[in-house]
C-alpha cells in the first residue's frame, strides 16, 4: 500500500531536500519537484510538469532513480510505503510517485 502524506508523517520524505529533517524518515528528497510553485493556481502545472519529468529521473542513472529504488524495494517488500511532503492532502507531485510505484509493482 501506498499513501501520500503530510511530510512529518512521511517514512519516505520526497519533498524538497533544501526542508528535509532527519524526524522525516527515509531521505528520498531527490525525487522532490524541482518546479516551484508561485501560488495555489499553479498547483496543475507543477504537478503536471513533474510528472512529464519523473519517467526520466526513473531511467536515467543517478540519484533520483537511486531514490525511486528505496522507495520499490519497500514495497516489493511488503512495508506500507509513506510517501511524504508538504502539499498532502492536495495535489501533490508524490501522486506521479505514487502511480509510477504502482505501475512497476
Amino acid at each position: 500500500m501506498i499513501l501520500v502524506v503530510k511530510a512529518h508523517q512521511g517514512t519516505h520524505y520526497c519533498g524538497r531536500a533544501s526542508s528535509y529533517k532527519p524526524g522525516y524518515g527515509v531521505d528520498c528528497s531527490a525525487l522532490g519537484n524541482p518546479f516551484w510553485m508561485k501560488g495555489e493556481g499553479q498547483r496543475t502545472e507543477v504537478c503536471d510538469k513533474f510528472e512529464a519529468l519523473l519517467p526520466g529521473l526513473i531511467r536515467e542513472p543517478g540519484p533520483g532513480r537511486e531514490a525511486f529504488k528505496v522507495l520499490y524495494r519497500a514495497l516489493v517488500a511488503g512495508e506500507q510505503v509513506r510517501l511524504g511532503c508538504f502539499c498532502a492532502p492536495k495535489r501533490c507531485h508524490c501522486d506521479s510517485i505514487r502511480a509510477q510505484l504502482e505501475f512497476y509493482t
